[in-house]
């Protein structure tokens, strides 16, 4: 697998349909015109990708509104993990797209992440690497109002969290090894 950030109209529109066929959310072509597109690919492939956000077009802050407030942070600071998605599943293409999403996340220079999803399955695996929930509940969405989970870490931790993850859940196990409990 690889990656490469997305520009141009006919990238960032396969990018888009690609999120929308997988998640079954919509995502606007001028939000991912404004922020920072990284399409994984394999074999020539897209087979997924995520957004990274600044500034002031944050998609989620429009759905936490108030719930911004709890937040240890300003939204200045923050760098907005969005749109995620992975098509060709294996927990060697998840690991990678995780170390991925922490190289990009470091490289932003923002002080902090942010995260959501409406997805519990989603929310339990991200918690492991993002692991400070600020939100879980109701918010209003393009579709209505959803049961969301909002959560964030600082920058500086993700690659070790990231580390600790991929080593406890998928390093091979011996047999009569002693379980590394984390």
């Amino acid at each position: 697998m690889y990656y490469r950030v997305l520009s141009g109209e006919d990238r960032l529109r396969a990018f888009q349909q690609g999120f929308e066929a997988a998640s079954g959310n919509a995502v606007a072509l001028e939000y991912l015109q404004g922020a920072r597109v990284i399409g994984l690919f394999r074999r020539g492939r897209m087979i997924g990708g995520f957004v990274l956000n600044r500034g002031p077009q944050l998609r989620y802050a429009d759905m936490l509104q108030h719930h911004c407030a709890r937040m240890p942070f300003e939204l200045s600071q923050v760098v907005e993990i969005t749109c995620y998605f992975l098509v060709e599943k294996s927990p060697l293409l998840s690991s990678l797209a995780g170390l991925v999403i922490a190289l990009e996340c470091w490289r932003s220079g923002s002080d902090y992440v942010l995260a959501g999803t409406r997805i519990e399955k989603v929310y339990r695996t991200h918690s492991r690497v993002i692991p400070n929930v600020f939100h879980q509940g109701l918010v209003e969405t393009p579709k209505g109002r959803q049961y969301w989970w909002f959560y964030w870490a600082e920058r500086r931790q993700l690659p070790a969290l990231v580390s600790r993850e991929i080593v406890l859940r998928y390093w091979p196990r011996r047999k009569g090894a002693v379980p590394v409990s984390g």
